[in-house]
């Protein structure tokens, strides 16, 4: 198994829309993942007032069925360190660590290759 990032914002509304995109192309929710603090995660969970740029008001229950989890920078590590089905793989975040802290989200896919 490998974990790839394949798309990083600080807008919710911008990730939102690359995890449409994945699903559309194909991407089984089970196989995505996205990576934030803790701010961003709760959030999301909680649906608080959340606009597009354009001011429009969108809901993050959409967000939440498409994706296999959220985790905190803490539970990945800890994800990802516990599951041997990544041995031997450099951690494909760790450039990221820092922007993460600050509120980036990343949004990661679990592959077979």
């Amino acid at each position: 198994m490998k974990l790839t990032v394949k798309f990083r914002s600080t807008s919710i509304a911008e990730i939102m829309d690359s995890v449409d995109q994945l699903r559309e192309n194909g991407v089984s929710k089970d196989n995505i993942y996205i990576i934030t603090n803790q701010a961003s995660k709760d959030t999301i969970r909680n649906n608080y007032d959340l606009r597009k740029k354009d001011g429009s008001i969108f809901s993050s229950h959409r967000l939440l069925e498409n994706v296999h989890s959220i985790l905190h920078l803490q539970e990945y590590e800890d994800f990802y360190k516990r599951n041997p089905l990544f041995e031997g793989q450099a951690d494909p975040l760790k450039d990221y660590y820092e922007s993460i802290g600050y509120g980036t989200l990343v949004v990661a896919i679990m592959t077979t290759s």
